[in-house]
């Protein structure tokens, strides 16, 4: 009884690792969309078209894309497009690109303002804008500046 026992404990144990090999094997070749990578899209200098919006979903699917962050730059050295951030035309091109990568099956988020980092935009002024700090010396807990009375940099008002 016990060899039986045995038996079939090794036969449920080769079964079950064949079955999940194939599911692994499975799922790489065709990973699930909740693991596929994501990606920076960026709309240089007023540069973005629906026919460029299209092109540029389809070939992300291809490459496995999942979803894509739509963000507006302004490069040097790029002639400048002809839709404006925020402008009405503007705003019909991005919802065409979350429409159009519904079609596509990539997803499609923006960033929270224009600019490389997401951290500023025409409201923060220079005296606020980002700055480069060094510290000579690791400083300990007792050492480091209180950050209780920096300023609080106010949000553009709703229009």
């Amino acid at each position: 009884m016990t060899s039986l026992r045995a038996l079939v404990a090794c036969f449920a144990a080769v079964l079950t690792l064949t079955v999940c090999a194939d599911t692994l094997e499975e799922r790489f070749d065709a990973p699930p969309d909740s693991t596929k990578p994501y990606m920076y899209w960026y709309w240089l200098n007023n540069n973005v078209s629906a026919k460029g919006i299209t092109a540029d979903l389809e070939a992300m699917r291809r490459a496995g894309v999942g979803e894509a962050f739509i963000g507006h730059v302004i490069s040097d050295g790029i002639p400048e497009g002809t839709v404006p951030i925020l402008s009405p035309s503007w705003w019909q091109l991005v919802e065409f690109a979350v429409r159009e990568g519904e079609r596509i099956g990539v997803r499609v988020g923006m960033f929270n303002c224009p600019g490389w980092s997401q951290s500023g935009g025409p409201w923060i002024t220079p005296s606020r804008a980002c700055a480069t700090s060094s510290v000579p010396k690791p400083a300990s807990r007792a050492e480091r500046p209180s950050t209780a009375n920096r300023p609080v940099t106010p949000r553009p008002s709703k229009r």
